[in-house]
């Protein structure tokens, strides 16, 4: 293993690896090669950003394998385990084993185990943002036992992931927590959208309206501000949610993300912890209003599901 100045193995050499791979090589690193089942199918694009970069194309996982330092699979999250499963023939101890696949956290942690009955080490890599701007030096967090040595190496090369610890798929867990925030917020504007079309109403008009709760909140604290607003109010807003569904509904739109909004706040309704808590709640007592909710829920042997 050169931690020096590793050679680097991409499995899959799509997006996220073509830029990954041109701003390695920008920082200093010396080789780079790759193995995609589509440029044994005569694939033009990946054979021309392989060509662009120098990055040398292997004719199989077993070649390209043996030929790497650190192995990065990205591929498709639904083959993630299979070819783990196929690398784990060939890898050797003192290797790592990057998977930054779009995948399950149950999934990392087979991959994982895969990994380490091979002796090689093991680091789920998670992707916050696309890498198209600013390439490997993308925001990432990683857990497993090989992510402290991959963290360490691929510093000298302006990549620096935030290690995370705990178990192997760590990392996983909370970018699948992360999605449950983007993909809402995605599927609550959509539903937005169909109603103010419906409705007739200019979606310039109400832009400005959807940041301004939280603009002058520390990007740090917004999830907080969330949360308390979500469980201190909850009765307050379950009853709201009654007349907005129902305007939906005259604006012919059905209220799928609405319903479950008042769904989910029904369960937190029921505790009433405004009552213990008052009005005196700053950003910095979320965690003691989660603890109040755990707290009662146990007492009144409810269980959130």
């Amino acid at each position: 293993m050169n931690n020096i100045n590793p050679v680097i193995g991409f499995i899959g050499f799509g997006e996220v690896a073509y830029n990954f791979a041109s701003g390695l090589l920008e920082s200093g690193i010396k080789k780079i090669i790759a193995y995609d089942k589509a440029a044994s199918q005569n694939s033009n694009i990946i054979k021309s950003r392989a060509n662009e970069l120098g990055v040398e194309i292997k004719t199989s996982i077993n070649e390209l394998v043996e030929n790497s330092d650190i192995i990065i699979s990205t591929v498709h999250g639904n083959v993630a385990y299979e070819v783990a499963k196929s690398a784990s023939e060939f890898i050797k101890a003192g290797k790592l084993y990057v998977d930054i696949n779009n995948t399950s956290p149950q999934t990392k942690l087979n991959i994982a185990n895969v990994i380490g009955n091979t002796n090689a080490k093991f680091v789920d890599l998670e992707l916050f943002e696309t890498p198209a701007r600013v390439k490997q030096k993308s925001y990432l967090l990683a857990s497993g036992d090989g992510a402290k040595t991959f963290i360490d190496i691929m510093k000298n090369f302006e990549m620096t992931p935030n290690l995370v610890e705990g178990n192997p798929n760590k990392a996983s867990e909370i970018k699948s927590l992360a999605n449950i925030y983007m993909k809402g917020i995605q599927a609550l504007t959509l539903e937005l959208t169909v109603g103010a079309v419906n409705a007739g109403v200019d979606l310039k008009s109400i832009a400005p309206l959807i940041v301004k709760p939280v603009a002058n909140i520390p990007a740090e604290k917004q999830l907080s501000f969330w949360i308390l607003r979500g469980i201190l109010h909850a009765g307050r807003k379950t009853a709201e949610l009654d007349d907005i569904n129902q305007a939906l509904r005259d604006w012919n739109t059905e209220p799928v993300m609405m319903e479950a909004t008042q769904k989910r706040l029904k369960q937190f309704a029921q505790f009433d912890i405004s009552g213990f808590f008052g009005n005196d709640v700053s950003l910095d007592d979320c965690e003691k209003v989660v603890e109040k909710v755990r707290e009662l829920s146990k007492e009144k042997g409810i269980e959130f599901k």
